[in-house]
């Protein structure tokens, strides 16, 4: 009998593995917002992200500066590899701003308006 419990942890584990590195959908229906977090990658907290921000050691002190003042905790956040991570660690994160002059529109419309700026903006990534 205790075989067979042993077992059954062991499965409810290996499950319990299995399923965190599946796909995770993250849903926010007040902004609107959806996206599937890629398997193998990790939901950050909003302390997580904070420490990562705070971890960061740039060459450019004022920049780091300015970084962890005005750093906010995003609507989701998720790297590649669990926090707190050595090297570069790919991350996604998605920031809520106030619409201002967009309000009323689109992302496409926005992206429409403003694309040598954006195309700029990516080559710098």
């Amino acid at each position: 009998m205790r075989r067979i419990g042993a077992i059954f942890v062991a499965c409810l584990l290996v499950t319990a593995v299995v399923a965190a590195e599946r796909s995770a959908p993250f849903d926010s229906p007040i902004a609107g917002f959806h996206v599937v977090k890629p398997a193998g990658w990790s939901f950050l907290t909003a302390d997580q992200n904070a420490a990562a921000v705070k971890g960061l050691q740039l060459s450019d002190k004022e920049l780091q500066e300015v970084m962890e003042k005005y750093a906010t905790a995003p609507l989701v956040a998720m790297t590649k590899y669990p926090e707190p991570f050595a090297d570069v660690n790919p991350s996604f994160k998605v920031n809520i701003k106030p619409f201002g002059p967009f309000k009323g529109k689109d992302a496409k419309e926005i992206a429409g308006r403003y694309p040598a700026d954006i195309a700029a903006g990516l080559e710098r990534c």
